[in-house]
């Protein structure tokens, strides 16, 4: 990890790892659930009217063979659109897409600051500014950043201490037109603290007091060139 001029950190990247990553985009980002449940929804709809068909067509008297082609047409559509609202099934499309000129496993260095999030490596760089960013979905192990209404980029944050992703969250709400925040990290990541319903005497002089660590500010350096 470095912090100079911003968070850096260097992230192996392969096939599981980058499904895993759009995988928690599409079920976070509000956008990819909405479309997700479009396409289940019609999905739903052309199920139906298989059914519906073959029952009509049967009750018709139509040939056995028309009333299997007509419903196996439209358990197709319904197939088609199935897939569609199948987060793991956009993943591994877009892992595929992604990663077919660089098949294997790979470093990228990944890079916060001030101005944005970015990334390097294999002879490729982005970079995306926070105004650019219309929501941030924050995880365990990924976070999620809606660009737009269809686009995301999901970034493997598990090497992040808290105070370090509270300095990524305070540069994005810093930037103009920052993206919306949202927590979506699992609760027993933080134990509950116990409290007894009748303390002893003495108990409130003993008992440890519960704080959390100051906030950290990594203070960029100027001249840095962007990822």
């Amino acid at each position: 990890m470095n912090q100079l001029g911003g968070l850096r950190l260097a992230v192996r990247v392969d096939r599981a790892s980058c499904i895993e990553g759009w995988q928690f985009g599409y079920r976070t980002l509000p956008t990819a659930r909405r479309s997700r449940h479009r396409f289940a929804a019609l999905a739903i709809l052309f199920g139906g009217f298989a059914v519906v068909g073959v029952v009509r067509s049967s009750s018709a008297g139509k040939p056995l063979r028309d009333v299997i082609a007509s419903g196996a047409l439209t358990l197709g559509f319904a197939a088609v659109y199935a897939l569609c609202a199948s987060s793991r099934f956009r993943a591994w499309a877009s892992a595929r897409k992604i990663l077919r000129d660089r098949p294997g496993p790979h470093i990228v260095v990944r890079h916060f600051d001030s101005t944005g999030y970015g990334d390097a490596g294999g002879g490729r760089s982005s970079h995306v500014d926070w105004s650019a960013v219309t929501v941030v979905v924050e995880g365990d192990r990924f976070m999620a950043l809606g660009l737009g209404r269809t686009d995301s980029v999901s970034v493997p944050i598990e090497q992040l201490s808290d105070p370090e992703r509270a300095t990524i969250r305070r540069w994005a709400e810093a930037a103009p037109g920052g993206p919306r925040w949202e927590l979506r990290r699992s609760a027993r990541r933080f134990p509950r603290l116990q409290i007894s319903p009748d303390p002893g005497p003495g108990a409130a002089d003993q008992a440890p007091i519960a704080t959390t660590d100051s906030f950290v500010e990594v203070t960029p350096v100027s001249g840095e060139s962007r990822a």
